[in-house]
């Protein structure tokens, strides 16, 4: 007899029981397994673990039972009744007698030779006496004792009787269409426990069109796997465990569960062949339609709640699938060499293997509509089924009536959002603006947008390298991928940076230094050039004086007196001093003005160059520390201390890449950070810039040496779990990076055989690895050495 089989006729033995009855068998239940003493404890354990019953295996001498987990675990269960006290007495022969159902009846107590106890002797005097004890397993047991010595036991007669009502179950009932067995004990409570039945698996759909008219049902047909498995189909109210789930297709966006509206499902019956046999696990699903005629065609799954084999509440879905009603201009899906799309309101994106070929796929379609085609291509002009994918293409969907709708469908390599730049010329400089360029951003929700822009080339070193970082100027203020409204842009290519993550690393931990009033943002992007695909960019804010960056005010060319003068100026500290307007410090520093950067007066120009000697011929007389302060926003440049050092960023030494600017009626700031994809997150100890720039002479003054001290004491929280955001950044641009390293390798002909960062050799991964191991370890050296400072 089968395991399944054997319970069976168990439980219906187990359900002839009742408390009340002193032959009823009673259960004392105790997990094995986790040596659980209290009963209860170990209902709870079990119940709450999901535990499913496989077996029940008899107890030696008919003690009771023991429930056979599937985990291997099992409980058992003792005979008892629920009596909480045994009523004794002795009967009219002198017998000691016992009940166990409230005084209705009773029995003569035995001994364990199976002999009737006598309450007198048989010369009348007295005879042994009898008093109830419970023993250490919790079961009622009777002592035989002398009147004349109490303290001696002559005989302990045991009884199946438990003493804790807790442990004691009335009934034991099966639920034969689900499997549930629902054991309760005499206090009331109750523990459910699941059968070691089959539960579905996973869910089929075998329609991929189902058409629902308003006067006419239709058959969804599906299937559960496996073909055993137990569901008990409930189509309405809070406990319905078989739902139709709209795949909402607005603003990218996917509910779960979203319940359809015209239409539902009226019924499901098992489905049969043409001789009418029952196809076992396949079943049709009857849906009608709500909506009096009007159109409706979406995409939507089937989903099932069913338990899993730990007994625990889940959701299993099918692949989706199309449900239209009547004729119309709807593309449901796309599928491009067996993979479909998402949608984001008209836009399909179809996420396909970084090699793939885009110039020569073919599209297949599901839709309600009658015809449907490249735009500005029908069969009578060269259509084709086959396409070019370099570019987004649109179709067109012609509905029965001639209506037409448009859908774009776009390739992606990745979940990241897609740029596709389209130029008018080609980007040969980084001085001259190529204008009437488009840009389209796709497989970004909410932030999907299309511009036109004017591009250049930028960097210095960057712009010689083969994979190109660009300028972008959009033609007006607008927010891109979540960011806030500007014109100017930037496209880092990250050539030198095998994990493609240091500037955006270096600008979190920037972000997270309160001295730094702005520092710029970014979104990692998969770019293609003018139908090209072109690797993983890194599109970011540009430095520039602006309400949403670096919020100073911006000097016009009249402004000449006090208090315009005063500011704003954006400063770069920079060895290639290449700008218009520049010029030396005191101390030899190479100073480029990049804001204003047009028609700058000689007046403006001689304010800033003075502020700045003046700073500096204080720092080298060692003027009181208040005279600094009142020229020098000192938390900045404390921050801006610990970014550079945390990052091993030795680029002030030089200078290069180190930015100022000064607010109107205000003080010199450090920042914002920038520039950090090459020679940082590398190998090394000691102080890496504290003689840069000013900073050794501010390292001279006590004051600034306890405000690093406090500084670093209120950031290094923050800064602590920076490795915990590396490593959700390399999840993020995985894919994205893993194919930028097949197309742009590290030619270290063009470092000068200079592996600076350290880990152009490595894979994507172990580059990343060795970046966090490389932060953590200067975050532990800088917190033991900043207090020694």
């Amino acid at each position: 007899m089968t395991n399944r089989n054997y319970l069976f006729l168990l439980i219906i033995l187990l359900n002839l029981f009742s408390c009340s009855d002193y032959d009823t068998e009673i259960k004392n239940l105790q997990d094995r397994v986790d040596k659980l003493e209290d009963t209860v404890s170990a209902l709870k354990s079990a119940v709450n673990s999901g535990k499913i019953i496989s077996d029940v295996i008899s107890l030696p001498d008919n003690q009771g039972y023991n429930l056979i987990f599937s985990d291997g675990s099992n409980i058992s269960l003792k005979q008892g009744t629920d009596n909480m006290i045994p009523m004794v007495k002795i009967d009219n022969n002198g017998f000691w007698i016992v009940s166990y159902d409230n005084g209705n009846s009773y029995s003569h107590i035995l001994d364990n030779n199976g002999n009737q106890v006598i309450s007198k002797g048989k010369d009348g005097s007295n005879g042994n006496s009898l008093r109830v004890v419970t023993d250490d397993n919790g079961f009622y047991n009777f002592e035989v004792y002398s009147s004349s010595l109490p303290d001696s036991v002559i005989e302990v007669i045991k009884t199946p009787q438990s003493s804790n009502q807790e442990s004691v179950l009335c009934s034991v009932v099966k639920n034969e269409k689900n499997g549930v067995i629902t054991l309760t004990l005499a206090n009331g409570s109750e523990f459910k426990f699941n059968l070691d039945v089959s539960y579905p698996t996973s869910v089929i759909v075998l329609n991929d069109i189902l058409k629902v008219n308003p006067f006419e049902d239709a058959s969804l047909r599906f299937r559960l796997n496996p073909s055993d498995a137990y569901l008990d189909f409930i189509i309405n109210g809070v406990d319905s465990n078989v739902e139709l789930d709209i795949i909402t297709q607005s603003r990218g966006v996917t509910n779960y569960v979203t319940k359809p509206s015209g239409y539902k499902i009226a019924s499901i019956s098992n489905d049969t062949d043409a001789d009418g046999n029952i196809k076992q696990g396949q079943y049709i699903a009857t849906i009608t339609s709500l909506n009096n005629g009007e159109n409706i065609s979406e995409r939507v799954c089937l989903v099932i709640t069913t338990k899993n084999s730990k007994g625990e509440i889940i959701q299993i879905s099918s692949s989706p699938f199309s449900i239209v009603n009547g004729e119309g201009t709807d593309i449901l899906s796309v599928n491009i060499n067996g993979v479909e799309g998402t949608r984001t309101d008209n836009v399909f994106h179809v996420k396909l293997p970084s090699t793939t070929d885009l110039k020569n796929l073919k599209p297949e379609f599901t839709g309600n509509c009658s015809s449907i085609y490249p735009k500005g291509v029908t069969k009578s002009r060269g259509y084709s089924e086959y396409v070019d994918f370099s570019n987004p293409v649109t179709y067109v969907a012609v509905g029965p009536d001639g209506k037409t709708e448009e859908y774009t469908v776009v390739i992606t390599f990745s979940d990241l959002p897609t740029i596709y730049i389209t130029t008018s010329a080609l980007i040969l400089s980084k001085d001259e603006w190529v204008k009437n360029n488009t840009i389209r951003i796709f497989n970004a929700g909410e932030q999907n947008g299309e511009y036109s822009a004017s591009l250049k080339g930028r960097g210095n070193t960057t712009w010689g390298f083969p994979k190109k970082p660009y300028a972008i100027k959009l033609d007006s203020k607008e927010e891109v991928l979540g960011m806030p409204k500007h014109k100017r842009w930037c496209l880092l290519a990250n050539w030198m940076d095998r994990t493609n993550i240091r500037n955006e690393v270096a600008f979190e931990v920037g972000r997270r230094l309160s001295g730094l009033e702005w520092t710029p943002r970014g979104k990692f992007v998969d770019l293609f050039f003018n139908g090209t695909p072109v690797g993983n960019y890194y599109l970011c804010e540009q430095i520039k004086i602006d309400k949403n960056r670096i919020n100073i005010d911006e000097l016009e060319p009249t402004d000449i007196s006090e208090p315009y003068i005063t500011g704003g100026y954006l400063l770069e500290f920079d060895s290639y001093f290449d700008e218009t307007y520049k010029f030396r410090s005191s101390l030899e520093l190479p100073i480029n003005l990049k804001s204003p950067d047009e028609n700058v007066p000689d007046e403006q120009l001689n304010y800033i160059k003075n502020y700045i000697n003046t700073i500096e011929n204080k720092l080298i007389a060692h003027a009181d520390f208040k005279e600094i302060d009142n020229l020098l926003d000192i938390n900045s440049y404390v921050d801006w201390w610990i970014l550079n050092e945390i990052v091993l960023n030795g680029e002030p030494n030089n200078p290069k890449s180190s930015y100022m600017y000064k607010k109107r009626d205000g003080k010199l700031f450090a920042g914002p950070a920038w520039d950090y994809d090459w020679g940082t997150f590398v190998e090394g100890s000691g102080w890496w810039i504290k003689d840069a720039i000013w900073y050794k002479y501010l390292f001279s003054y006590p004051e600034f040496i306890s405000i690093i001290k406090e500084r670093w004491n209120m950031h290094k929280n923050n800064l602590s779990t920076i490795g915990d955001y590396i490593d959700k950044i390399y999840y993020q641009i995985n894919e994205s990076s893993l194919y930028d390293c097949t197309i742009w390798p590290i030619n270290p002909t063009m470092l000068g055989g200079n592996y600076v960062n350290g880990d152009e050799l490595l894979s994507f991964s172990d580059s990343v690895e060795r970046l966090k191991q490389m932060y953590l370890k200067r975050f532990q050296w800088l917190n033991k050495n900043i207090k020694d400072l």
